[in-house]
């Protein structure tokens, strides 16, 4: 999988996600508690927080135990904590993401066991 970040603001990085089969979301962090860019393991496992298989990243920089997964939500700012929020579309006045619980559910059952972080901003 391959997430490239395109807008930041002081709140909020944006981004666009592929997955391993050809799908396409957005996704919003808090711009704050971004995670670094790199090469990130993933393992869609339990989340004993959200009580649901979700995947979850870790890498030698952001060991699992921090708990970064990548869940549903439409505003980084107020719900995400360090963890990357997918959707299905994007508002790029307000940075709002859209469809984020259909986004999530197509990307639990198409989710790579990689994932390559970039950015332009």
């Amino acid at each position: 999988m391959k997430l490239h970040r395109f807008k930041k603001t002081s709140k909020v990085v944006l981004g666009v996600l592929l997955d391993d089969v050809g799908g396409t979301y957005f996704t919003a962090e808090n711009a704050k508690m971004m995670i670094p860019e790199g090469s990130y393991k993933v393992k869609v496992c339990d989340s004993p927080k959200f009580k649901r298989s979700l995947p979850l990243l870790s890498n030698n920089r952001v060991p699992a135990s921090r708990g970064i997964r990548i869940h549903a939500g439409n505003n980084a700012f107020v719900d995400s904590a360090g963890c990357i929020l997918v959707g299905n579309g994007c508002n790029l006045e307000t940075n709002l993401l859209t469809n984020s619980r259909a986004a999530l559910e197509q990307l639990v059952k198409n989710c790579g066991i990689d994932l390559e972080i970039t950015s332009e901003v």
